[in-house]
């Protein structure tokens, strides 16, 4: 029988989701300032998938995704998921231009892809959690 243990090293990435065809650069580059160097990123593509961003975020929104040239541990994903969510508030538009970004970080390990997200959860129990 197996026994839990921690990971020694993971590859870590966000998944991003935004109307404003600009704003990825400047998300990247914060994201970059505090994680590392960003080593691949992925072109922007129409998201279809579903609504649920609509009303916070306008239509036509976009999904692309980039990822982190350091290794970290798994334990670091609460602390990559609360930059993320400070990064999505200093991108946060006041009026209803849309021009605002979704962020999920995540990890991938040997066996499994982990992403941090709040969506359909509530944020104080995740973020209590040490999650």
């Amino acid at each position: 029988m197996a026994t839990a243990q921690e990971l020694e090293v993971a590859k870590y990435f966000t998944a991003f989701l935004t109307s404003d065809a600009a704003l990825p650069p400047s998300v990247q580059d914060d994201f970059g300032a505090a994680l590392g160097a960003i080593d691949r990123r992925s072109e922007p593509v129409t998201w279809t998938a579903s609504k649920f961003y609509e009303r916070e975020m306008a239509a036509n929104l976009l999904r692309g995704f980039f990822s982190f040239a350091p290794l970290r541990g798994p334990a670091h994903l609460r602390m990559v998921k609360l930059e993320s969510q400070q990064i999505e508030e200093r991108f946060r538009c006041q009026d209803s231009s849309g021009g605002r970004v979704n962020l999920d970080p995540g990890y991938l390990a040997s066996f499994k892809v982990v992403l941090a997200s709040t969506k359909n959860a509530n944020q104080r129990i995740y973020l209590d959690r040490g999650i």
